[in-house]
């Protein structure tokens, strides 16, 4: 071992070693979460004394992140009326840390994944602030990019941060001290929480919805055979488009566009609610921040009236 590390050391047990059992565990966890931002512990305790076994890196991440394509699918199936605003950011920030691979991030970026998945977050300072002041805290402020001037900070979640992200999702589990055998000081095998089954959708045509020509300058079928979308989110785009823009209405919802789907006669997705939510945040043609009210947005209105047919983006 390098006398530099050998020097370290010593200076790190001097500036802890008077610490009291709380502190110490705060100012560790702290430099693990901004040096070590490939660690990921396994945290065996809520309490103030904290007991930390580290892992293979990377490994508790990638097993939570890989199994969704969006943090809109993500939060659409761990979602429930329980959460709160912070556990929601909260698991936007471990989105763009451990999915992205982010080391550090900004407040926008958050706002910027939770509104098209149905969550607008207009102050999202004071949510991460609540982060931030729990103890052990789960945010922490990670420096700032002085040129930028105003919401120049940057943020990382600490390992508390991770494993609180990581117990939403239902991956990991958090106990007590008292569930750890203190003659071999091992972590107990704990079997992992089922993920929460996806809520079949409950969808229905909307009787007095008239797609024809009748009351519309373009009937919806004439309309869909010129625009000729082959990708779902492509049609969920057309069909937004088509009921704002020509048939006029005022709030577009999803049966409205279940609707569309049954009146030009094709196949409706099993998750029409998430190819919505995925049209928003991975190609935002639509704004799903009202999932009761859906909009087509600019790039889509480009992406329809200019690009199709024949030009789709896959």
């Amino acid at each position: 071992m390098d006398d530099i590390e050998l020097q370290a050391m010593s200076k790190a047990n001097d500036a802890v070693k008077n610490l009291a059992e709380e502190q110490r565990v705060r100012v560790i966890q702290w430099l693990g979460a901004r040096y070590l931002t490939s660690l990921s512990p396994r945290i065996i305790t809520s309490g103030p004394s904290a007991l930390i076994e580290p892992e293979t890196p990377g490994a508790i991440e990638e097993e939570q992140a890989q199994d969704y394509d969006s943090f809109a699918e993500m939060l659409a199936i761990v979602n429930n009326d329980q959460m709160s605003t912070p556990d929601r950011l909260l698991l936007a920030a471990y989105w763009l840390q451990v999915k992205e691979k982010n080391e550090k991030w900004q407040g926008y970026q958050l706002t910027k994944l939770l509104k098209p998945a149905g969550f607008p977050l207009d102050h999202p300072i004071r949510s991460m602030e609540n982060l931030m002041s729990t103890r052990p805290a789960k945010m922490f402020q990670n420096g700032r990019d002085a040129s930028k001037g105003r919401n120049a900070e940057f943020y990382s979640l600490t390992p508390i941060g991770i494993s609180a992200a990581e117990t939403i999702i239902g991956g990991k589990l958090v106990g007590s001290l008292d569930d750890v055998d203190s003659s071999t000081n091992n972590q107990p095998k704990q079997p992992k929480k089922p993920r929460p089954p996806k809520s079949k959708e409950s969808l229905s045509i909307v009787k007095d919805l008239d797609l024809s020509e009748k009351s519309n300058d373009q009937s919806l079928r004439s309309f869909y055979d010129e625009k000729k979308p082959s990708s779902e989110m492509a049609k969920v785009t057309v069909f937004t488009y088509y009921l704002e823009k020509i048939a006029k209405l005022d709030a577009v919802t999803l049966n409205h566009i279940y609707s569309c789907y049954k009146d030009v006669n094709v196949k409706v997705p099993t998750n029409l609610k998430q190819t919505a939510l995925n049209a928003a945040s991975r190609k935002g043609w639509i704004d799903t921040s009202s999932i009761v009210a859906i909009k087509v947005a600019t790039p889509g209105e480009n992406y329809v009236e200019f690009d199709l047919p024949g030009k789709e983006i896959k």
